[in-house]
């Protein structure tokens, strides 16, 4: 009869073996697990979602969530954001540029508000593979930045990845004599600062 339609929906797991010992050493035990587990390791409930697809999953502070793409077709990439609403159940914060979940290794991402009244966040994203699972792992970026803009001069600076369609509101200001922290709003793109 076929299998039902999953409107592009793209399920994977990995798979170990391993040997049982002593008595069953013949038996061979087959271990599935999702291929992809986001770990929220900030303050902040997060929202998730694969670039270019509206499904979007919320992972609670302290926790984490199995992952599997909405859509086999759209890039394999992941965008976040912090899952403030307002009391109508507007968003409070933008979705983040793209990164991709499948390269080991760290990457950092910026988080900002939709009013600009919240200071933007540094997010540290790290994979990691365990048990042929790769985790991918949210950590806040507190104490080592990526990048840091210090602005010696006497006048204030506004800074901003140049990239195409870029969101007006996505710069920050570097007011005179002063430093902050910095990270790519996307990070897959042109790594060009204005």
């Amino acid at each position: 009869r076929g299998h039902p339609k999953n409107n592009g929906f793209l399920f994977q797991l990995s798979l170990t073996t391993q040997t049982l010992s002593q008595r069953q050493f013949k038996t061979e035990v087959l271990v599935f697990r999702p291929k992809y587990v986001i770990v929220n390791k900030l303050a902040e409930t997060l929202h998730y979602k694969q670039v270019n697809t509206d499904a979007v999953n919320t992972v609670r502070s302290l926790h984490k969530s199995n992952f599997h793409w909405p859509c086999a077709s759209a890039p394999y990439e992941l965008s976040i954001r912090i899952a403030q609403q307002t009391t109508s159940s507007e968003a409070l914060w933008h979705w983040s540029g793209s990164f991709d979940i499948s390269a080991l290794g760290e990457t950092h991402i910026r988080l900002r508000s939709k009013d600009g009244i919240e200071a933007a966040q540094i997010v540290r994203v790290e994979v990691k593979n365990m048990k042929e699972t790769l985790y991918v792992v949210l950590h806040p970026e507190n104490d080592i930045p990526p990048y840091r803009i210090n602005n010696n001069s006497s006048i204030s600076l506004m800074a901003y990845q140049f990239v195409r369609d870029r969101d007006e509101d996505a710069f920050d200001l570097v007011t005179d004599s002063s430093a902050m922290p910095f990270a790519w709003d996307h990070p897959l793109k042109d790594k060009r600062l204005c």
